[in-house]
C-alpha cells in the first residue's frame, strides 16, 4: 500500500511539466544579448512589418486627423448664406 503511493507520488512528480528550469530574472549582459539579437532580426525585417508590427502593438505614434480652419470670411458668408436661406424659406444644400 505505502508502495503505491510513494509510486504514485514519484510519477506525478516526474510527470508534471517543470516551470523551475528558466530564471525567473536575466542578468544585464543576457538582456543586452537578447536586445542584440532582437535588434538585428528587425534590422534585416522589411520596413513595412515593422511599421504594421508598431501599429498593432499601440506603439507608433498617432497622429491625430488635421482639422481644416476655415478662414474667418468664408465663414461669415456660409452664415451669412445659411441667414438668407433661412428667411427665404429656401432648403440648405450641403
Amino acid at each position: 500500500m505505502i508502495k503505491i503511493i510513494l509510486a504514485t507520488a514519484l510519477v506525478t512528480t516526474l510527470a508534471a511539466p517543470s516551470h523551475g528550469n528558466k530564471r525567473p530574472y536575466m542578468d544585464k549582459p543576457q538582456v543586452q544579448r537578447h536586445a542584440n539579437q532582437i535588434t538585428n532580426y528587425l534590422k534585416r525585417t522589411d520596413p513595412r512589418v515593422l511599421r504594421e508590427v508598431l501599429r498593432q502593438m499601440k506603439w507608433a505614434p498617432v497622429k491625430p486627423a488635421k482639422k481644416r480652419k476655415r478662414p474667418k470670411a468664408s465663414s461669415f458668408n456660409d452664415w451669412y448664406l445659411d441667414m438668407m436661406y433661412d428667411f427665404g424659406g429656401i432648403p440648405k444644400v450641403k
